[in-house]
């Protein structure tokens, strides 16, 4: 799917109900192409609603790496623009993704937004996503260690079989 057709879906909405239904078809886009496939939706964490600017929808997945780390992409529209967030969560109390207590790691250096183009698929999108996902967890592996050929080599593992 291109990202422009969810644009266009985007500037046709009027009403919150409007903005519901463009985020179910946001997490249908994204999850179909199956580029994020390890990660689970974390279906308590969408958001939508009607804006100034017009529609806002937003959903997470979640790749839990362990009960102290996990790697969440934010696909989401707001203001004209498709954009991913990618981002490296520290859970502080090592509860996992039921934390109450987290925070995204290194003070914020570990997020970071993918900006969709206007002629960009949702594969594409997904596809930079992930690549920056990854090069998150091989950054994390290596703060244990390892070196950086072989954490990445990890990362990308862990990753694998993840193709549109």
């Amino acid at each position: 799917m291109k990202l422009k057709s969810l644009l266009s879906k985007a500037s046709k909405c009027r009403t919150n109900e409007d903005a519901r239904d463009l985020c179910f078809l946001l997490q249908e886009a994204f999850t179909k192409v199956k580029l994020l496939q390890p990660m689970e939706q974390a279906h308590a964490n969408s958001d939508y609603q009607m804006e100034e600017q017009g529609a806002y929808a937003r959903f997470e997945l979640n790749m839990l790496l362990s009960n102290k780390f996990c790697i969440t992409v934010c696909p989401e529209i707001r203001g004209g623009q498709v954009v991913c967030a990618v981002m490296l969560v520290h859970f502080k109390d090592g509860h996992g993704l039921q934390s109450h207590s987290w925070e995204i790691y290194g003070n914020g250096e570990y997020e970071d937004f993918v900006e969709g183009g206007e002629d960009e698929t949702v594969s594409q999108l997904a596809a930079r996503a992930k690549e920056m996902a990854i090069r998150y967890h091989a950054t994390l592996i290596e703060e244990v260690g390892v070196p950086a050929k072989a954490a990445m080599t990890a990362a990308k593992a862990a990753w694998k079989g993840t193709k549109a």
